[in-house]
């Protein structure tokens, strides 16, 4: 599984323009937009030597850990996740042959706890003869009401 963080310090550096839109529904409810662009520079670890071999996809599982807005979850106070609608793209690609990227399917967490960090996991996947997936983004938009841990 390939794994990246906004907590992590080493892959911190991997979001750019990163984006935070939180408009407060009143009642403790929220609508929160989280997004912004991933460097991931993804391929295949086992690549064809020649066209002529085999050829086939390699394919990855992705975690991407997104810090919510801190003043929602300051003071003790988490978010119960209502709704959940993530979106991931392929912003930008490289290769040397054959053609192949993916991101093939994406998900949010169901209703959960949330304290300072969304999960959203995706699956990946670029053709095994030198395909690079360099860039991704990502677009989420949540509903979740404050609450006492």
């Amino acid at each position: 599984m390939l794994h990246v963080s906004q907590l992590d310090r080493g892959s911190a550096e991997r979001f750019n323009s990163s984006h935070v839109v939180h408009v407060s529904l009143g009642d403790e409810r929220h609508l929160i937009t989280l997004s912004g662009i991933v460097t991931l520079d993804y391929k295949s670890a086992h690549q064809a030597q020649r066209h002529s071999q085999t050829t086939g996809w390699a394919e990855e599982d992705l975690q991407l850990d997104l810090l919510l807005p801190t003043e929602l979850v300051a003071d003790g106070q988490c978010l119960h996740l209502e709704q959940c609608a993530p979106l991931l793209t392929i912003n930008a690609i490289g290769g040397v042959s054959t053609v192949g990227w993916a991101v093939s399917a994406c998900q949010g967490p169901g209703p959960i706890e949330l304290s300072e960090i969304l999960t959203i996991r995706a699956q990946i996947g670029v053709f095994n003869t030198g395909e690079v997936l360099h860039a991704i983004g990502y677009y989420v938009t949540l509903s979740a009401r404050s609450v006492a841990p």
